[in-house]
């Protein structure tokens, strides 16, 4: 009795170019183990609203945003920071926010924002520079899939409700 192949060459080629694919998504991320990702200490809603000046760092005081000046229930200025150019520095900034659908977000260590906020208390807009720095972290927390673990109360709420 003889096995049947299926696919042949086009299904070798097929593995092959897909294997590939795989790894150029999935490899870049393993470098965030030597070299992790920046926290500009806040999270903003889809709506521009400040809701988090902490992050992952263990007091505020210790934000980066909270050393800027931003406070919870601020707001981004989203028709000030409109994408037009598209490539212009504003918008890179804003998709740094924004770009995952709001919440906390990573970046590069060494970028800085430049945020336009118009503060919960009122007032004129203003524009805040802030710079994201890592935060201190042991070694085991350094794998990528821990990355994305956030700690209990770390929305301001317990997960018992």
């Amino acid at each position: 009795m003889r096995v049947q192949q299926a696919g042949g060459l086009s299904g070798c080629l097929l593995l092959i170019g897909l294997t590939a694919w795989a790894l150029l998504m999935i490899a870049p991320d393993l470098y965030r183990v030597v070299d992790p990702l920046a926290s500009a200490g806040f999270a903003a809603d889809n709506d521009g609203r400040i809701y988090d000046v902490r992050g992952p760092f263990p007091q505020e005081a210790d934000s980066p945003a909270w050393k800027a000046g931003l406070r919870v229930g601020d707001r981004i200025d989203l028709t000030a920071m409109r994408c037009v150019p598209a490539r212009g520095a504003a918008c890179a900034s804003l998709l740094s926010v924004l770009g995952g659908m709001g919440g906390t977000q990573l970046v590069r260590a060494g970028r800085v924002l430049a945020l336009t906020i118009l503060p919960a208390d009122g007032g004129g807009a203003r524009t805040v520079t802030v710079a994201p720095q890592r935060p201190l972290m042991g070694w085991l927390s350094r794998p990528p899939l821990r990355s994305y673990w956030q700690p209990p109360g770390y929305y301001g709420h317990s997960r018992a409700r």
